[in-house]
């Protein structure tokens, strides 16, 4: 049987004070978000060190979401349980808004339904204030990686979290 090959593309964004000003850091997340590549992979773009940025502001850029079937803001943070992010997730980007039904699914269950849900759609999700690998792994792992043109952006404090994120050969800061 012959194994499909998935391409994820992996950016990471310099920290602000690398960059002229919040705007072009904008520009920069917008242009790599709205870039139709459907063809393409899963793609993780990251962006260190750099909280309070106003990152919402591209959150909520109408020309970012009509080019995705569905979004979600997902706040990580430094004490990350797993099993509430992953629902938050299955909550915002598959539309899960039953409590009941959610909360009878296991760990397993929900990652289950997030592949299974998001396969086929193209999704745009913000991964804010990542702090441990570990968790990185645990949340990308429960998505779908042959989703053509899905983007993910992941913001962290840590410099060593985005070469986990993006790789080290596209690594810089």
């Amino acid at each position: 049987m012959k194994k499909d090959r998935v391409l994820v593309e992996r950016h990471v964004i310099p920290k602000e004070d690398d960059m002229v000003g919040f705007e072009r850091l904008k520009e920069t997340l917008i242009k790599l978000l709205v870039a139709d590549s459907r063809s393409a992979g899963l793609k993780h773009i990251c962006v260190v060190g750099i909280g309070g940025s106003r990152k919402t502001n591209v959150y909520e850029s109408k020309k970012v979401l009509k080019m995705y079937d569905c979004h979600a803001w997902i706040p990580v943070s430094h004490s990350c349980k797993i099993n509430k992010v992953l629902r938050s997730m299955l909550k915002q980007l598959c539309k899960v808004r039953k409590q009941p039904d959610l909360l009878e699914l296991d760990e397993g269950e929900v990652r289950d339904k997030l592949k299974k849900d998001l396969q086929r759609r193209r999704y745009f999700l913000i991964l804010d204030d990542v702090w441990g690998e570990d968790d990185w792994k645990s949340i990308v792992h429960a998505l779908p990686q042959g989703s053509g043109g899905s983007k993910i952006i992941v913001t962290s404090p840590k410099h060593n979290l985005a070469k986990s994120c993006v790789g080290s050969s596209d690594y810089y800061c």
